[in-house]
């Protein structure tokens, strides 16, 4: 594998997408799929702070 290479997920600021961030970020929690780096913006933000947190239902009801 690319040992080098680094995993990275980008959260936007679409209001209209903070239901399907919560569930993708549950889901890649779920399959243990780590990453290097969160990167977000406006509602974005709102949901990788939750994410960060592990509080999950709080950035599902965003």
């Amino acid at each position: 594998m690319n040992k080098g290479l680094k995993k990275g997920t980008v959260l936007e600021g679409d209001g209209d997408n903070r239901a399907y961030q919560s569930g993708v970020l549950r889901a890649l929690r779920e399959l243990e799929i780590n990453y290097d780096c969160l990167v977000s913006t406006s509602i974005g933000a709102l949901n990788a702070a939750s994410f960060v947190k592990g509080d999950y239902e709080s950035s599902s009801k965003l």
